[in-house]
């Protein structure tokens, strides 16, 4: 999205092209791993928004790289 509009209105404000975070999006990046699989397959969404103990953004989690780590392990 970002990129499509930096195409079409490089002048726009970043604002446009971005996502709400939705409360099911969030991760704590201490939950454990089958808390984390859990939930990604229960929500429907494409990635995730990481944050710390004290709430500070720390990372992205997408669906798709979840799902190539967990292919790789199975192997």
């Amino acid at each position: 999205a970002a990129e499509r509009l930096a195409g079409t209105s490089p002048h726009a404000p970043a604002e446009l092209a971005a996502e709400p975070i939705r409360a099911e999006t969030v991760l704590l990046a201490s939950e454990p791993g089958e808390d984390v699989v859990e939930r990604v397959r229960e929500t429907a969404a494409w990635q995730f928004l990481v944050v710390d103990d004290e709430g500070r953004p720390a990372g992205v989690l997408r669906r798709d790289d979840l799902r190539a780590a967990l292919n790789r392990r199975s192997r």
